[in-house]
């Protein structure tokens, strides 16, 4: 009974490792997290002077604004046919996480208007709050 329950928990483990390699060849293949989320990086990147890429891997890319008032920064992760956008502010005057799941091909610029309007109706006067 013990060596079925390891080799379900083996399986389960190199199923996890396969597709996770699996998503990041896609990505790879796809130019890259840049390139297949271009609308919402450039909108990202343009929307603020001090914006810029914090961190950027096969599945994943950080784009924030940092200074002595506090940090803002949209962390676009891809999964398994989504792409999930967190939006973290921690200023001064104070903190808001938002989450956001989209389809991976859906049209970016729903995406950035659905951010948008979300994150001015949790009180923030713009994408970047204070900075």
């Amino acid at each position: 009974m013990l060596k079925v329950i390891i080799a379900i928990v083996l399986l389960l483990i190199f199923k996890f490792i396969l597709d996770s390699y699996k998503q990041r060849i896609k990505v790879v293949n796809e130019g890259g997290m840049q390139k297949k989320y271009s609308t919402i990086v450039d909108w990202l990147l343009n929307s603020h002077q001090h914006a810029k890429i914090f961190n950027e891997t096969t599945t994943s890319i950080m784009i924030g604004v940092s200074s002595d008032l506090g940090l803002v920064t949209f962390d676009l992760n891809q999964t398994y046919g989504t792409v999930t956008i967190l939006y973290n502010v921690n200023s001064i005057a104070g903190k808001l996480n938002l989450e956001f799941n989209f389809y991976e091909y859906e049209d970016q610029n729903k995406m950035i208007k659905k951010m948008e309007n979300d994150i001015i109706a949790n009180g923030m006067k713009n994408i970047w709050n204070f900075f």
